[in-house]
């Protein structure tokens, strides 16, 4: 099977006007512009049309997208139904509880998805987003590789016992790679979460941080 090329964007007007319906792999850098929630949803009404599209990694971090601009992944996520490896980085906006779970809904929906990196970290994200969150993805049957950042958000550790019961469902994963703060989370919580990482059946790689 011949490899798929890589499509980069870093210059919005750019990929607005290219041929979206052609896009299989494809990069969007949009990090540290400034971007705001009416421009988010420019870029995500766009991004809806790459239906051929299997790859996506979409650099996000440090802007100033709010719940608003977010939310419309809960429906541009099921639409690209060839999605299998998603790379989302989201670090340092303010997307919070309703934003998260907006997203959490759409992972839901992904049925090809088999590779997954989130970074979510300083998002005003609490234990319930987390909650929503774990769930989604306890119930993905193709999630093989999965890698979460949610450090420096609002995460106790009633978050983290919630989100380790739901990763313990999480049956197909493979690899598990796991970052977030302690600030707010006890030793106890902590030592849960990597006992219940333990019972995922089909675990070969299991990386999780607490900073």
């Amino acid at each position: 099977m011949l490899q798929q090329q890589k499509k980069y964007f870093k210059d919005i007007n750019k990929f607005l006007s290219s041929s979206l319906t052609s896009h299989q792999n494809l990069h969007i850098n949009l990090e540290v512009n400034q971007l705001d929630d009416q421009t988010t949803l420019v870029v995500l009404s766009a991004l809806e049309k790459c239906i051929n599209i299997s790859q996506l990694k979409l650099d996000l971090q440090h802007n100033f997208i709010r719940a608003q601009g977010i939310s419309p992944l809960a429906i541009v996520l099921p639409n690209l139904v060839n999605l299998s490896i998603l790379k989302l980085d989201l670090m340092s906006n303010s997307i919070g509880q309703e934003g998260l779970q907006s997203l959490a809904s759409g992972l839901a929906q992904c049925f090809k998805l088999q590779l997954l990196e989130l970074n979510l970290g300083e998002n005003q994200i609490q234990d319930k987003g987390t909650h929503e969150l774990g769930i989604n993805l306890a119930n993905s049957k193709t999630l093989k590789y999965l890698r979460l950042q949610l450090d420096y958000n609002n995460i106790s550790s009633q978050g983290t016992t919630d989100l380790a019961l739901a990763l313990s469902k999480c049956v197909n994963i493979i690899s598990l790679k796991l970052i977030l703060n302690t600030k707010e989370i006890d030793w106890a919580s902590q030592q849960d979460l990597k006992k219940k990482a333990k019972k995922i059946k089909r675990l070969v790689n299991k990386q999780i941080w607490f900073f």
